[in-house]
C-alpha cells in the first residue's frame, strides 16, 4: 500500500508542476511579462519611425525657416499638401530608403510631427 501512496504523491507533484508552469506561461505571456519577438520588433520599429519622423520634422522646420517662410503657413488646414511634400522631401534625405514601409510610416509620422512642431496645441495629438 505504500508503494502507492509514493506513486500517487509522485503523480500528482507532476501534474502540479504542468499546471504550474502553464499558469506561470499563461500570466507572463497574456500580462506582458515575456515579450514575444514580433512585440520587440514592433517596438524596436516604432521607435525608428518616431525618431526619424522627429529629425525629418525637425529639419524641414528649420528649412522652412530658413527661407523666410511663416510657419503659420503650415499651420493652415489646407496646408497638409505642403506638409506632406515636406515630410517626403527629408524623409527620402534619411538613410532608410531601403525599407519601403520604414519610409511610409516615417513620412506619415513626419507630416503630423510638422503640425504639432508649428502648433503647439496639436503636440499632445498622437
Amino acid at each position: 500500500m505504500s508503494n502507492i501512496a509514493w506513486s500517487a504523491r509522485i503523480l500528482y507533484g507532476a501534474i502540479g508542476a504542468v499546471l504550474g508552469i502553464a499558469v506561470v506561461a499563461f500570466l507572463g505571456f497574456g500580462s506582458g511579462w515575456i515579450t514575444t519577438h514580433g512585440r520587440m520588433a514592433e517596438a524596436v520599429t516604432e521607435a525608428k519611425v518616431a525618431s526619424y519622423a522627429s529629425v525629418c520634422a525637425d529639419d524641414a522646420v528649420a528649412s522652412w525657416k530658413d527661407e523666410k517662410r511663416d510657419t503659420a503657413a503650415l499651420r493652415k488646414i489646407d496646408a497638409w499638401d505642403t506638409r506632406d511634400k515636406l515630410a517626403k522631401k527629408y524623409v527620402g534625405e534619411l538613410p532608410i530608403t531601403s525599407d519601403k514601409d520604414l519610409t511610409d510610416r516615417v513620412q506619415r509620422r513626419c507630416a503630423s510631427d510638422l503640425m504639432a512642431a508649428v502648433d503647439p496645441k496639436t503636440a499632445a495629438a498622437p
